[in-house]
């Protein structure tokens, strides 16, 4: 079994407003080196069919994923932000 983040424990993240998803939270570290913090959807790519998110340049102004925040307290906070406008244009939509 995985270990859960404590910050997840403490704090509920919120899913993924357009798919539902769980949100993650994780320290990047890549060839030993580390990268930051990221947090969000776990489903989201680019052009994936379900995020309408299809260029690069669509996925810098309104990407469902935060990359290389400094801590984990940062990458959360970040993503409840966009997690939380993403859910009022949603609810604007329908």
């Amino acid at each position: 079994m995985r270990r859960v983040d404590s910050i997840q424990k403490r704090q509920k993240l919120p899913k993924c407003p357009i798919c539902g998803a769980e949100a993650f939270v994780k320290k990047n570290i890549v060839d030993g080196f580390y990268m930051g913090w990221s947090a969000g959807c776990p489903r989201y790519r680019i052009a994936d069919g379900i995020h309408g998110v299809n260029t690069l340049e669509e996925a810098k102004e309104r990407g469902y994923t935060v990359h290389g925040a400094p801590s984990k307290e940062e990458a959360v906070k970040r993503w409840i932000i966009i997690a939380k406008m993403e859910e009022k244009k949603y609810d604007r939509r329908n």
